[in-house]
């Protein structure tokens, strides 16, 4: 990690910044080069008109014109410097109001409630296959780790092939112009493999005098194959369509996942002991095919959502995102 993985962060040319900020001209050009990509696009973006904030002009300070290359000693430097001139208490709190931001909840609802049920398949696995009839010993219960394994692998490979190509197939079909709930479809196959590995894990761990291991080992691989589905789609929709605050909005998908997750290993085991494997899953499955409901209003609305937040929406005309660096006015006062 020292020697061979640098600190790749660093301050883009604000000119660069043509989805968010920049001129008539910037963008034109930027359509020709880019055949996908119409006005309509760079409708919902567009800062022509509004007068430039102290925050975009810093950004501009920020920008170089062009980034020195760094010599192998300087990539090993463990502290390049601050990457802006925010107060650290702002940044610090800004993250925690965008849990009330729709897309950002969602988001979190996703990837972590996922997350969280494979975190709650660990806590139980050992109870259930150390358990008569199977007495599995603790080598051959990490064995079943493997199956997980695979499913994330299937699930990266599967994401990896599907994302781009899906979007692009739903733009054509959209007369040429993007939009980042495009990126929501993934949800679909989130929906099948996870929720139908969540249900399956429960009917064939609690009887596996019947299923054995490999029906639980199985439906395991699923959900993990659900579980990556589900973090790519809400990774890739949050940085598409509020490009302006993805730092922030990943900082709630870690707090939110981890949190969810750390509860649950206070009380997985309980629930199981209390009810049984099969009560257990059917009713964190059907609280997974909730959370993917939630996606379809989410892909109906949230242009309408972008829009509304950008005209600022939801604080009040007072939280509208500042164009040219993703800062938010009033929101970590808020």
């Amino acid at each position: 990690m020292f020697f061979f993985c640098p600190e790749t962060a660093f301050v883009r040319n604000a000119s660069l910044n043509t989805d968010i900020t920049g001129s008539t001209n910037v963008k034109s050009e930027t359509a020709q080069h880019q055949p996908g990509i119409t006005s309509d696009y760079y409708a919902l973006n567009s800062t022509e008109g509004k007068k430039p904030t102290a925050a975009t002009t810093a950004s501009s300070t920020l920008s170089p014109t062009s980034a020195a290359p760094k010599s192998y000693l300087t990539t090993l430097s463990p502290f390049s410097g601050r990457k802006t001139h925010e107060n650290f208490l702002s940044l610090f709190l800004r993250p925690f109001p965008l849990f009330l931001h729709p897309s950002v909840l969602w988001a979190c609802l996703t990837q972590g409630t996922l997350i969280g049920w494979t975190v709650l398949i660990g806590i139980v696995l050992a109870a259930i296959f150390l358990a008569p009839p199977l007495y599995f010993t603790a080598t051959k219960v990490g064995y079943m780790y493997t199956s997980a394994f695979i499913g994330a692998l299937a699930g990266f490979l599967f994401c990896g092939i599907l994302s781009d190509w899906s979007a692009r197939a739903l733009m054509r079909r959209n007369k040429g112009v993007y939009e980042p709930e495009f990126r929501i479809v993934l949800v679909i196959p989130q929906i099948i493999a996870g929720c139908g590995g969540l249900f399956a894990f429960g009917f064939t761990a609690n009887d596996t005098f019947r299923y054995g291991w490999l029906g639980p080992c199985i439906s395991f691989a699923f959900v993990t194959f659900g579980m990556v589905c589900g973090a790519v789609a809400s990774s890739l929709y949050l940085v598409d369509a509020h490009r302006e605050i993805a730092v922030e909005t990943f900082t709630c998908l870690m707090i939110f996942k981890n949190v969810f997750s750390f509860a649950l290993t206070f009380r997985g085991y309980d629930w199981l002991v209390d009810t049984s494997t099969k009560k257990v899953f059917v009713a964190v499955g059907c609280v997974q095919l909730g959370v993917g409901v939630l996606s379809l209003p989410m892909y109906v609305l949230g242009k309408w959502n972008r829009n509304w937040l950008g005209r600022g929406g939801w604080f009040g005309g007072k939280g509208k995102e500042r164009e040219g660096n993703g800062e938010w006015e009033g929101v970590a006062s808020r």
